[in-house]
């Protein structure tokens, strides 16, 4: 079994629909988040990825990067514009709660588990 850890430097609830859109598109490997607190720039995440074959976890690792590097794009772009921390912020532009219910399970261990891994 293979392994990669990304350093999401975004907040769990701001990826997770992404994840799961990640893990669908890429069958074969299990796709994890682990959120912590980091005392310097506060909330974040760990993005675990696990899979059997190489190749598929490169592919996979790829698409995470690329999805995090858009998010703090996005998030940095519209840091000038956005009510600061804790204000009421309206509905989300990743989708509603609901949304991300069907796209996720929680693992005995307390892990984000986005897709289904068939390896």
């Amino acid at each position: 079994m293979f392994s990669e850890t990304v350093r999401a430097d975004a907040r769990e609830g701001d990826i997770g629909m992404q994840l799961g859109e990640i893990a669908k598109a890429n069958p074969g490997v299990a796709i994890g988040s682990y959120p912590f607190f980091d005392p310097q720039h506060g909330p974040n995440t760990n993005v675990v990825l696990r899979a059997r074959d190489a190749q598929k976890l490169a592919l996979a690792k790829s698409a995470v990067e690329g999805m995090l590097e858009r998010v703090r794009r996005a998030q940095s772009s519209s840091a000038s514009t956005s009510p600061s921390h804790g204000e009421n912020r309206g509905s989300s532009p990743l989708g509603s709660a609901n949304d991300f219910k069907a796209l996720v399970k929680t693992s005995e261990e307390g892990e984000m588990l986005y897709g289904k891994c068939t390896a």
